[in-house]
């Protein structure tokens, strides 16, 4: 099935080079300036409101813009926001740039920003991502330009977690066409607007001429979705793509020889496998999920099968780089006579077989991580039977908590354990784990004020997630990218973002 799904993808690849490799121009016009950009999974969405996953909003995120951005270099600043202040413990208040207007004309207001949080908290629709609006309990224009956000207890993350993570949608459009219709013909803010979408196969964007920092560097951006990484790798090889993600780690050196450039990049993203805990079965029992931990080597999954291309995590959700990593935590070693004692004490000494997920083009060696991982498992009397799904069938299963009780997982959140952390609170959109002491513990270093008692509280919560793991814990994802010499002035960030501005491209 998956030779043939192969043959396939490749002759998609060869067919978009014909379609999309810019024709030379006639009467002298200068050449397009395009980049074709290759991705593991189609988009699920176009509505910010919905969009969850990296390469989703690759996509949306050169449409539609947020209030602040998070770079790596300068932490939070502001773009579509001017600037940010707390009026008081409970209150935000957001000055707008003047002026700025959504492809189809409409002004960006403090209305328009009322509408998009507004939208979040409407029952008959609730996204994906509700939670950027969770605590909000009023939203009041000022006036044109001027709106203040209250929240039911103080939130000192609250610029991060909510203004810099929804890009906005224009609200007349919205309320003339629908949210299904937006999903499929999105307008915004951003440097590029929507073209056209063919699905499970091309995103085509082009340049907004009107954009509010001035026209962008490109005049076409393509996003294709290639699921195979030995399509993607062709794909790169023969031009029908600038950029890809998702390098297969084997075929650096094969890539590098060819004069393609393959660059890296330590991510946010933190490697996991969810283990249900609400829905009874093996794992809801403590000492089922502490031995599972014990039973996955997770040296040997770095070294062997993402060759280095990774950093294990220290027993917590939080890598590093996040604030609130707790550095008296270390790793699950590999155990596995310790895996095999908890499983005997839980009830399980002949072992037992439980239904692992994965998606399929969605991580970096994805596939391969989780036979990997399933063959460990079965060193300890642990059946794992994989079912793997395309992405869109995933992330719909995973936020109806139908992947139970195992299913592979990544997730890169911008660099505070607050978001990253939130993930697991009782009825989040990803959490198969409820535990009302860990809700205390991170909701109070939500509403805390102080810094360092704030990091205090996380450490109490990771150490009660270490004890009580609601997932085995893997690595720190290295990401890799392979480039074309075409491609100038892109560089990787740790939070995936594929930032498009000020690239451009040679040779068109």
């Amino acid at each position: 099935m998956r030779t043939w799904y192969a043959v396939l993808i490749a002759l998609v690849v060869a067919s978009l080079m014909v379609v999309g490799t810019p024709s030379p121009p006639g009467n002298g016009a200068a050449a397009p300036r395009e980049i074709v950009i290759a991705q593991g999974l189609f988009p699920v969405s176009l509505d910010p409101a919905v969009a969850t996953d990296q390469a989703t909003l690759n996509a949306v995120e050169q449409i539609n813009e947020p209030l602040l951005l998070w770079t790596p270099r300068t932490g939070l600043r502001p773009y579509l926001a001017t600037s940010w202040k707390a009026v008081s413990p409970t209150v935000w208040e957001v000055q707008l740039r003047h002026g700025v207007k959504f492809t189809d004309g409409e002004e960006l207001t403090a209305d328009v920003v009322k509408f998009n949080w507004q939208r979040l908290q409407d029952p008959n629709f609730k996204p994906p991502n509700w939670p950027l609006a969770r605590g909000i309990t009023d939203i009041s224009v000022v006036d044109k330009y001027t709106v203040r956000f209250t929240t039911q207890e103080p939130d000192p993350v609250f610029p991060l977690r909510s203004l810099s993570e929804l890009p906005l949608v224009p609200m007349t459009y919205v309320q003339q066409h629908g949210n299904q219709y937006f999903a499929e013909h999105p307008v915004g803010t951003g440097p590029y607007k929507f073209v056209e979408k063919v699905t499970d196969e091309r995103v085509v964007l082009e340049a907004n001429p009107g954009y509010w920092r001035g026209k962008p560097s490109l005049d076409k951006v393509t996003f294709l979705s290639i699921p195979e990484a030995s399509s993607r790798m062709a794909a790169l090889q023969t031009g029908a793509a600038d950029l890809v993600t998702l390098v297969n780690i084997d075929d650096v050196p094969r890539l590098t020889q060819a004069g393609l450039h393959v660059v890296s990049e330590p991510s946010l993203r933190v490697m996991h496998v969810i283990l249900d805990t609400l829905h009874g079965g093996p794992t809801a029992d403590r000492r089922v999920r502490q031995a599972l931990n014990y039973a996955v080597d997770k040296d040997a999954l770095i070294k062997y099968v993402v060759k280095g291309y990774g950093a294990k995590v220290q027993g917590q959700m939080l890598s590093k780089d996040y604030f609130g990593f707790n550095p008296s935590l270390r790793a699950f070693p590999y155990d596995p006579a310790q895996a095999k004692k908890l499983l005997a004490e839980a009830g399980y000494p002949n072992g037992l077989t439980l239904t692992f997920y994965t998606p399929h083009g969605r991580y970096m060696a994805d596939q391969q991580i989780a036979d990997a991982i399933a063959g460990q498992l079965k060193n300890v009397g642990i059946t794992a039977n994989e079912q793997t799904l395309e992405w869109g069938t995933y992330i719909q299963k995973l936020q109806a908590k139908q992947l139970t009780p195992m299913a592979f997982l990544g997730l890169a959140l911008l660099p505070d354990a607050d978001l990253m952390l939130a993930e697991h609170l009782c009825g989040e959109t990803y959490s198969y784990y409820c535990n009302k002491q860990f809700d205390a513990l991170v909701l109070g270093a939500r509403h805390e004020i102080n810094p360092e008692k704030r990091k205090q509280l996380y450490w109490q919560a990771t150490a009660l997630e270490h004890d009580d793991p609601p997932v085995i814990y893997l690595w720190q994802q290295v990401d890799l990218y392979g480039l074309t010499g075409r491609v100038k002035n892109w560089h990787p960030r740790p939070d995936e973002m594929i930032d498009l501005w000020g690239v451009s491209t040679s040779g068109s």
